[in-house]
């Protein structure tokens, strides 16, 4: 079946974040999904991040750990938010440089599927 010329496989593995009226697809079906922007950044930088579907519907939380990494791999700040939810970080304290965030589940559910990081790298300018 297409739905607008697309396959359904293609729409479902589809992010649609109607909040910043954008779309992205997901890497894997079973990881966590990031979405950074502006990329490079001057002062902010706004943060998504989305659990997969099928973990939606299994877990009762949707909560995300973010985790800004500084070049080196050192943990500079952590962040919580939920699943779909934008966060603002103000990169006007960081140096100019590369750094990483990376996106994993708050609370480990050990009796369902797991569901893996994901990371993703942003320029300060």
């Amino acid at each position: 079946m297409l739905i607008d010329g697309r396959s359904e496989r293609d729409v479902k593995e589809e992010i649609i974040d109607l909040m910043n009226d954008k779309s992205f697809k997901m890497a894997n079906e079973n990881q966590i999904a990031i979405n950074l922007f502006p990329n490079p950044a001057d002062n902010m930088i706004y943060v998504a991040a989305y659990l997969p579907i099928s973990a939606l519907k299994e877990r009762k939380n949707e909560n995300i750990v973010l985790k800004l990494y500084n070049s080196l791999g050192e943990e500079i700040s952590r962040y919580k938010a939920r699943s779909s939810e934008t966060i603002n970080i103000s990169t006007e304290k960081l140096a100019p440089g590369m750094y990483f965030i990376s996106a994993e589940e708050e609370i480990k559910f050990w009796d369902s599927e797991a569901i893996a990081p994901a990371i993703t790298n942003f320029i300060v300018r």
